[in-house]
């Protein structure tokens, strides 16, 4: 063991791949959770298939960025898998 100022320390380690794998993956995991809290079920006046579909074609902005952030997630998680398999 080294000392620093007559305290015994431990040497300084790498952080496994195996666990900055994890912590990316629960980080990750939080990002979605965030992204789909945020969608809100519309209120009808009508509970019938027409009123739902008028509804959600009139919240296709907030869908459409909603599935473009679970791509863009996707593709950081599949690059990082790949650049943690190199390490």
């Amino acid at each position: 063991m080294a000392t620093l100022n007559g305290i015994a320390t431990k040497p300084v380690t790498a952080i496994s791949s195996h666990r900055l794998e994890a912590f990316c993956d629960a980080v990750i995991a939080i990002a979605i959770t965030l992204l789909v809290l945020e969608i809100r079920v519309p209120n009808l006046e009508h509970s019938d298939a027409a009123a739902l579909k008028s509804a959600l074609i009139s919240k296709w902005p907030l869908l459409l960025a909603t599935v473009l952030s679970f791509v863009a997630i996707g593709t950081h998680r599949l690059n990082l898998q790949h650049f943690l398999a190199l390490a």
